[in-house]
């Protein structure tokens, strides 16, 4: 039996487009072309832009602020940066350590990035407990999907909760 002719152990991902929540995501980065291509000429240059903007190159933006509601510290962040118990950025950007008296937040559980425009961003690197951001509802961050930061949130990372600003 030829190598070619022999069954993979798993099936191939899914295209881009595929699940629910790559159509909110194109929508929210203006690429909705590229899901309502029926010979899917698109999907190549869609995969291009799935990548977050910040595994390009670490940007600045404005500040985001993080005061954590049960010890009174307060992070400033001014540039990419992840967040966790014991980060490890690779790359990505800067590293910040939270204090995590429970252990409910991963090593590298979240990342603040900025799209260069002052906006600024939080997306939850596959951490166990989640990361939630809490407005008049409360968005759970799936894994790699980002949820922009806005002044007056509440920014949840396991159990520990922090006031979001934004300067």
């Amino acid at each position: 039996m030829d190598q070619s002719d022999s069954v993979k152990p798993f099936p191939e991902p899914p295209t881009f487009g595929w699940y629910p929540e790559d159509r909110i995501w194109a929508q929210q980065h203006g690429l909705t072309q590229y899901l309502d291509r029926s010979d899917f000429s698109g999907i190549e240059a869609a995969r291009k832009y799935s990548e977050p903007k910040h595994l390009a190159s670490v940007k600045s933006g404005g500040t985001v602020i993080l005061r954590n509601t049960s010890n009174n510290s307060t992070i400033r962040i001014s540039q990419d940066s992840v967040l966790g118990r014991k980060p490890s950025s690779e790359g990505r950007g800067e590293e910040v350590t939270l204090s995590d008296p429970t252990r409910t937040i991963s090593r590298s559980h979240a990342l603040i990035y900025f799209d260069g425009q002052k906006n600024a961003y939080v997306q939850d690197l596959g951490s166990l407990n989640g990361t939630y951001v809490i407005g008049e509802a409360e968005s759970r961050s799936k894994p790699h999907c980002p949820i922009k930061l806005e002044q007056g949130l509440l920014l949840r990372l396991g159990d520990e909760f922090y006031e979001i600003s934004i300067e």
